[in-house]
């Protein structure tokens, strides 16, 4: 990516580092013929970039929306991006069903990705499992880098914490199940370890064996106190435990925040690396 050194960055400093959301006007048309390529595949008319019927349609169908207002193939690109242009977040669930819904090119999907880097855009092509890809908000760099390095693993807990992720950070965040997934994965990684002859334990039931048995469990750091390291990780389990504001069935829920689902993931990926690195044993 080119350094930041051009004289426009000067005049708006604001676009220099920050992450924009929607579709700013310096990405629009690079967008904009992006998504002209993607639909005008297997239609014989890629020449003209005349959009591919088939594709269309599916991608109404699977975003339940209307998209073009004319059967008259020449003049489907005008309707597609008259119905789009108005609408940032419309044209954000495209892209996001293109990449999920349409057999494109490992090379367009990188292009795509090269614009909205470049971009500075808030979204990210992320690939969620065998080449298939949608759109995620960018997080940290350290924040993924710990949960690539879980997605290394298999097992429940990964399956749970890469459901928590897409969960928090796609195009529709879904903060309660994010938050749920993530306590899910926190079981997964624990269980064998804290209730190894209760594979169906839950969180609680995780907890109040830390708190009951601390002399059972033993931590990689040192400890000048004893327990020290085990209370620490059984404080963050009850935090996230005793932080689901809808864990219970009642008439009216306190859903979760984004925020809230979001710290969740932080804690909960930090401890399922240390329980599935074997950095907390059962004594």
């Amino acid at each position: 990516m080119p350094g930041r050194q051009f004289s426009t960055h000067a005049n708006n400093p604001e676009t220099i580092d920050a992450l924009h959301d929607g579709i700013p006007a310096w990405m629009q048309r690079s967008i904009d013929d992006w998504i002209s390529v993607q639909i005008a595949r297997g239609s014989g008319y890629s020449s003209s970039l005349l959009p591919n019927v088939d594709s269309i349609r599916r991608l109404e169908r699977l975003l339940r929306v209307s998209l073009i207002g004319t059967n008259e193939i020449t003049r489907m690109h005008s309707s597609l991006f008259g119905r789009l242009n108005p609408d940032e977040n419309l044209k954000l669930d495209v892209i996001d069903g293109v990449l999920q819904a349409l057999d494109i090119p490992t090379q367009q999907v990188i292009e795509l990705e090269e614009i909205l880097e470049e971009s500075g855009s808030k979204w990210k092509v992320v690939d969620s499992g065998e080449e298939e890809y949608q759109l995620e908000e960018r997080v940290a760099a350290s924040v993924v880098e710990a949960m690539e390095n879980l997605a290394e693993q298999n097992g429940d807990t990964t399956d749970y914490m890469k459901k928590a992720w897409g969960d928090a950070f796609g195009r529709n965040p879904n903060p309660s199940a994010a938050y749920s997934n993530t306590i899910k994965a926190i079981e997964a990684a624990s269980w064998q370890t804290v209730t190894p002859s209760n594979s169906r334990a839950t969180l609680g039931t995780i907890i109040r064996e830390l708190t009951d048995h601390p002399e059972n469990f033993h931590v990689a750091i040192s400890e000048r106190a004893a327990n020290r390291g085990i209370e620490a990780i059984r404080r963050d389990m009850a935090f996230i435990w005793e932080g689901q504001t809808d864990r219970h069935g009642t008439s009216n829920p306190v859903l979760p925040t984004q925020e809230s689902a979001e710290q969740a993931i932080m804690i909960g990926l930090s401890l399922c690396q240390q329980f599935t690195r074997n950095l907390v044993s059962n004594t």
